[in-house]
């Protein structure tokens, strides 16, 4: 998938694999995403505020499953992992779903700076377009389950709540 041109609030994004060269500021953007959600009183993320990625960002650059948006400066603005391929932490999640054909979203990130233009709907449907072209009909995500906002912002990007695995809520949109 090459470079995506966005307008959203009268400003030019561009969406894009990451590269290794994108690596120090996707942790940066990481680090500052947990910390914010650690602010807003959410336990989300909290294996990056203690040094551990269960998600392996970095690795998942190395796969090329890393897509980011950044602006017309180039600053970057939002990251998504989007894996075609699921985790130990999907499989425990998903279960017997883990079987069938999906992508899975991890680590959707939007600098605050950006917030409030969308950025984080376009991932998403980024993420859905990524998947209709390579015919894969699931694209899954998970969250806390006690995070009403990610819940809802999932539901209003046109995910569908599935259940709920240990403390996580389950989404799914399919085609």
């Amino acid at each position: 998938m090459s470079e995506e041109i966005l307008f959203l609030d009268q400003k030019k994004f561009y969406i894009r694999q990451a590269s290794p060269e994108d690596q120090l500021a996707l942790e940066e953007l990481l680090m500052a995403t947990a910390r914010f959600l650690q602010a807003s009183g959410s336990m989300q993320w909290q294996d990056i505020l203690t040094g551990q990625d269960k998600h392996g960002l970095s690795l998942s650059i190395t796969k090329k499953e890393v897509y980011i948006c950044h602006s017309e400066k180039a600053e970057l603005a939002a990251a998504l992992i989007i894996r075609e391929t699921p985790l130990e932490w999907d499989s425990t999640l998903w279960e017997d779903k883990i079987t069938d054909s999906a992508i899975y979203l991890h680590r959707l990130m939007v600098d605050r700076t950006f917030a409030h233009h969308g950025l984080g709907q376009e991932m998403l449907r980024f993420a859905c377009r990524f998947a209709l072209q390579r015919k894969i009909p699931h694209v899954r995500l998970d969250c806390l389950a006690d995070n009403p906002f990610l819940c809802s912002f999932y539901e209003s990007s046109g995910f569908t709540w599935t259940g709920q695995k240990k403390e996580y809520a389950l989404f799914e949109i399919n085609y």
